[in-house]
């Protein structure tokens, strides 16, 4: 999967880009193709927040997570994104 991590009001450092990437590898096993991913982190007001999108055969899957810790928001979004795929592949 491509990802592409975009950073509003934080610095994207290459291990905040390590961690989202090697996370986002472990929802390989549910595509096809090669999807693209876009991750966006930011912080308001010392809350960390990260949205992820990636396109899903006709759906668009998005989720969101605030967290005090970018890490656990990381961790959080990862699981929702996997719930929403489970449910999209029950559908079909």
């Amino acid at each position: 999967m491509k990802v592409r991590v975009i950073g509003r009001n934080i610095e994207v450092t290459e291990g905040l880009r390590a961690a989202v990437e090697k996370k986002l590898s472990k929802l390989d096993k549910f595509f096809v193709n090669n999807e693209n991913a876009t991750a966006t982190l930011s912080v308001e007001k010392n809350i960390h927040k990260i949205e992820v999108i990636i396109p899903f055969n006709s759906a668009l899957l998005r989720a969101e997570v605030r967290n005090g810790d970018m890490y656990n928001a990381i961790d959080t979004v990862i699981d929702k994104l996997e719930g929403q795929i489970r449910k999209q592949k029950t559908k079909l």
